[in-house]
């Protein structure tokens, strides 16, 4: 008998490699944000536009500054991000982002308080952006805050950068 590929909606959940995300529900109210750089130099990427990643406005967007030598920042830190404020602690299941630059790639991370260094957030999802990603969490995670942690970037007019347009935060449904 041939292996069958694919999954079945009346198989069984369970709880491995194979589980689903959660469901997504709706979206979450971003009350403030800021350039998450602990690296860096103290001249943070575009803190000016970072509201533009969450204004509702895809026309609109963020960026990390322009790189030279490797899309690894150019091989300066190894990497920047949005540090997202809820308001409060929050069950969240997912976060949707719109890149202006598809191909760079994101972590995830969340955490209770917001903190000065990268490992006081748990990675919960990552992936390289296509225009729109949803990245949806395994199981449901209670945080205040949601780093966007962008990890590589892609090639740019003299370097390499990223763009976030939109990041929308779902809670767990």
């Amino acid at each position: 008998m041939a292996p069958t590929i694919g999954s079945s909606s009346s198989a069984p959940a369970q709880a491995s490699e194979t589980a689903t995300p959660v469901e997504a529900g709706a979206a979450v109210t971003i009350a403030g944000g800021e350039v998450f750089d602990p690296q860096g130099d103290g001249d943070p990427d575009h803190p000016e536009d970072v509201p533009l990643a969450f204004d509702g406005d895809a026309a609109t967007a963020w960026s990390t500054y322009e790189y030279r030598g490797s899309p690894a920042f150019g091989n300066l830190k190894d990497g920047v991000g949005l540090l997202l404020d809820l308001g409060s602690a929050q069950d969240l299941a997912a976060v949707t982002i719109t890149s202006t630059a598809p191909g760079a790639t994101v972590e995830i991370r969340t955490g209770e308080a917001a903190a000065e260094e990268l490992d006081g957030f748990t990675s919960v999802a990552g992936a390289e952006l296509g225009q729109e990603t949803e990245l949806a969490f395994e199981e449901p995670v209670s945080a205040q805050y949601v780093l966007v942690w962008v990890t590589a970037l892609v090639p740019s007019e003299g370097g390499f950068s990223a763009g976030i347009a939109e990041v929308s935060v779902q809670a767990a449904g």
